[in-house]
């Protein structure tokens, strides 16, 4: 590695959540990645060694789940833990990089604190709270296809 690995505990506003950040960069970039990263734990160095990419550019931080996770916690929540362990470490204007489920994530991010994104990419992740884009319906001709309204770029998709 060409860039040093922080490993620390976050506490803000009565949690606490394990992060990391690695890279040389100036420019803070978060990374929120999807539901099969169980924790930065066991997993932070495969983590910093698989988006090295980004360190020359990048200071980047990736942030775990609050330690005591709620059962009934939402998207948004974590949207909101992640604003506030923002806030903590005094990150604002960070570009976003948000993975299925931490894509979910990044859209309330975005939605409720812009001033903490300065760009936000989505990968493999949903526009919908409940699972079902606005405006996509099923082809009935087309088992396992969607139709896009009108205006959009691709006429159809195929669905997973």
């Amino acid at each position: 590695m060409n860039y040093t690995l922080t490993e620390d505990i976050l506490r803000a506003d009565g949690f606490s959540c394990r992060y990391i950040a690695f890279g040389k960069g100036k420019e803070p970039m978060v990374l929120i990645p999807g539901l099969s990263m169980k924790s930065l734990k066991t997993s932070a160095r495969s983590v910093a060694a698989s988006n090295r990419v980004f360190t020359d550019r990048y200071r980047v931080y990736v942030f775990d789940s609050r330690e005591d996770l709620p059962p009934d916690f939402t998207v948004e929540d974590m949207a909101k833990d992640l604003a506030l362990c923002m806030k903590a470490l005094g990150i604002k204007g960070a570009d976003i990089l948000g993975i299925s489920q931490g894509g979910m994530i990044a859209q309330y991010l975005a939605l409720s604190h812009p001033e903490l994104v300065r760009k936000l990419v989505l990968a493999v992740t949903l526009g919908s709270a409940h699972g079902r884009a606005q405006g996509l319906r099923r082809r009935p001709d087309r088992p396992g296809r969607v139709r896009y309204p009108l205006g959009h770029a691709r006429a159809d998709h195929q669905a997973h």
